[in-house]
């Protein structure tokens, strides 16, 4: 399925299936001047609960209308969507079920008034409503020129990257995830989900290598309420960049945890909650992440954390006492070198 090609804020995204409207988004990107190109990055954003009745009552400009000059301040904006969009008479969490919640219709719209560019729908709570609500996430979303991956509506688009354009840069964009509530192997979710499969992934990051200027995987996985990648994370990821991958953005803990620097290419294993508030359930669920890449023809030339409040209305934290203490803790768990929160790629990177 190609992306109708409109210039949306300077991005032409779409899947890669020949087409001549891909090959024309391709082309009219090609003769973009190039100059470096930054992104916004965040964690977790559901927009159910109690978000999504905020949505429905007070309507889309809700949840991020009070961000928009910041995140639209970023050439593209990315967040992993943990809520589907889909109309369910108003119901936006199960009577029964807290952990089982769907945003409204209009949470696409909101999604757009806030400026994010792309998303992944690669996670857990994607089935939460079964697959009629998986796909009518898809289509909203793509009604609303919001490029997203991680689930498709048929089994021929798994895996398929989605391709981005600006600033006369190629980017492949690929969502997986690790974990779901529920079997997946066997069940008509498999035809509709990107699992993290090695096997899977592989011929797909090869061909999106031949073609784009940078690939970056959201990974959704990982122990929830834990501050430490697990070593199955850490060996898929290490995996991915191995073959290709440039950089990833990790979420699922609910916590941020640390960065790493592995052949010269960028692992944030986790950016913890953004707009998905758990109420201070645990301490950390309240504060998360949110990263500034700056990439440009050496490769990752740029990067910064800005610590962030998770809410139904996410902030960027002022306090400068606060933020310290956010970003310590960022540092210690990323080996104790402040350095490596901050600093470009250590070379430039081998396109």
């Amino acid at each position: 399925m190609a992306w109708l090609l409109l210039s949306f804020n300077g991005l032409y995204p779409f899947t890669s299936d020949g087409s001549k409207e891909a090959k024309d988004a391709a082309d009219q990107a090609a003769g973009e001047p190039r100059h470096n190109i930054t992104i916004l990055a965040v964690g977790d954003v559901n927009l159910g609960r109690n978000c999504g009745q905020s949505i429905i009552e007070e309507g889309p400009q809700y949840p991020f209308a009070h961000l928009r000059d910041w995140i639209e301040s970023y050439d593209l904006a990315f967040c992993n969507l943990e809520s589907t969009i889909s109309d369910q008479g108003g119901e936006t969490v199960k009577p029964d079920n807290r952990l089982i919640f769907t945003a409204p219709p209009g949470a696409e719209t909101a999604l757009t008034i806030g400026g994010w560019d792309f998303v992944a729908t690669a996670n857990n709570h994607c089935y939460d409503y079964g697959l009629s609500a998986l796909k009518e996430t898809i289509h909203r979303l793509n009604a609303a020129h919001i490029a997203c991956n991680g689930t498709a509506l048929e089994s021929d688009g798994l895996y398929k990257p989605t391709y981005l354009y600006a600033c006369g840069y190629c980017m492949a964009f690929f969502a997986v995830t690790d974990i779901m509530n529920g079997p997946v192997k066997g069940t008509q979710l498999e035809n509709h989900l990107n699992w993290a499969d090695r096997d899977a992934l592989l011929p797909n990051l090869q061909e999106a290598r031949k073609k784009a200027d940078f690939i970056i995987l959201s990974y959704h996985g990982g122990v929830e309420y834990t501050p430490i990648p697990t070593h199955e994370t850490v060996d898929f990821l290490h995996w991915a960049v191995d073959n290709g991958v440039d950089i990833v953005i990790g979420h699922h803990p609910h916590f941020f945890q640390g960065v790493e620097w592995y052949n010269n290419r960028l692992i944030v294993y986790s950016l913890g909650n953004f707009t998905f508030y758990q109420k201070g359930w645990m301490y950390w669920t309240d504060y998360g992440l949110a990263a500034g890449i700056t990439l440009g023809d050496d490769g990752i030339v740029g990067l910064e954390f800005i610590p962030i409040r998770a809410n139904y209305q996410a902030q960027v934290i002022e306090d400068a006492a606060l933020k310290e203490k956010i970003l310590n803790r960022l540092i210690k768990l990323s080996g104790n070198d402040p350095a490596i929160i901050k600093r470009p790629s250590p070379g430039p990177a081998p396109f």
